[in-house]
């Protein structure tokens, strides 16, 4: 009777040895659970999850509305099939087809990058500068600026920067801080390079270090240093938009823990913008000169031509309340950690 117990103990294990779980996974229909993100954007690592979703490269494939173009399989298991899209689809549908069945198919939305969001701001007349600040803000002249412009609602945010700019991956809980340590001229490389990736005139020319500036492209740029009081006064005439109150509108030395902060944390201004004031500086356009609101241009001013270093506006988490204020100038930064950008474009 032990003889006989000990031999189907035997073939049991012999029988288990042969049916792993794969072979299991692979008698039960495939199926799609889930994505890791629906909303993505070209050259991120998407995860499908489910069950029965292959073994192999070989065994599965991905389908994006019922086409294999354009999609690199990185790996595959029954239960995670993890790929990388390289076409921007909107209103799409994926399905897998593991040896030779499809699957459902739920909805995908591949962006050409991270999600962003700007508002339109309409042309118009200000007064430009101030009296209670530093000398370099007077005197207060009136400009007028002819352009519309479509205006980060955010400072650029380290997720969009490092999938634009192809530097390395950093972690989820990062994306939503403002890209820092940004020098000038990186800051107009990564304009071009957003104005590529959309198909949009760039608006500058670079040849080594020097830059030079098409105001007229469709393609994506810094504001002007008008440009950004315009925006940030937002029709106002005290020295902090929105509710005018500096704790509530941005991150400063006093409130930021000396650190900075995800952007769209603080109060928005009148025309829908967050961290005006405060959380990083942001470059402008144009070189700095003391004196130059004693002889700059009235209409659609672009800074002085000559001079070795530019404008930045906003203050930062670093630097006291009074260089968040609206018509605050600043080029003196010993390093760049707490300098990031805003972009802007021709309304077309």
């Amino acid at each position: 009777m032990k003889q006989i117990t000990l031999l189907v103990l035997v073939i049991s294990l012999l029988l288990a040895a042969c049916t792993d779980e794969n072979t299991l996974v692979d008698n039960e229909t495939a199926k799609i659970t889930g994505l890791s993100r629906s909303n993505t954007f070209l050259f991120d690592t998407v995860s499908v999850n489910g069950i029965a979703l292959g073994n192999s490269l070989e065994s599965t494939k991905v389908l994006i509305n019922d086409s294999e173009a354009s999609i690199n399989i990185i790996s595959v298991n029954p239960t995670e099939v993890k790929f990388v899209p390289e076409q921007s689809i909107t209103n799409g549908n994926i399905r897998l087809e593991v040896n030779g069945v499809k699957t459902n198919s739920i909805p995908i939305n591949v962006a050409l990058t991270p999600k962003y969001d700007s508002v339109r701001v309409n042309a118009g007349k200000f007064m430009m500068g101030a009296l209670s600040g530093f000398t370099d803000e007077t005197p207060i002249h009136e400009v007028t600026l002819t352009r519309d412009l479509y205006v980060f609602t955010y400072e650029v945010t380290r997720e969009l920067w490092s999938q634009v700019m192809d530097t390395l991956i950093i972690p989820a809980d990062e994306f939503r801080y403002p890209a820092d340590s940004i020098t000038w001229l990186r800051a107009i490389e990564f304009c071009n390079k957003m104005s590529d990736v959309y198909g949009l005139d760039k608006a500058y020319n670079l040849v080594g270090p020097n830059v030079t500036f098409d105001y007229n492209a469709s393609g994506w740029r810094l504001p002007t240093e008008a440009e950004w009081e315009f925006f940030c006064k937002a029709g106002t005439d005290e020295d902090f938009s929105g509710n005018g109150d500096i704790n509530q509108m941005g991150y400063f030395d006093s409130n930021s823990g000396l650190n900075s902060h995800k952007v769209g944390e603080k109060l928005v201004n009148q025309y829908g913008l967050y961290d005006v004031h405060g959380n990083m500086w942001e470059w402008c356009w144009d070189k700095y000169e003391e004196t130059y609101y004693t002889s700059n241009p009235m209409t659609d001013p672009t800074g002085p031509i000559t001079g070795g270093r530019h404008v930045m506006r906003g203050g930062s988490y670093q630097d006291g309340f009074n260089f968040a204020r609206i018509s605050s100038r600043t080029i003196n930064k010993l390093d760049y950690k707490s300098i990031g950008l805003r972009l802007v474009r021709n309304a077309q």
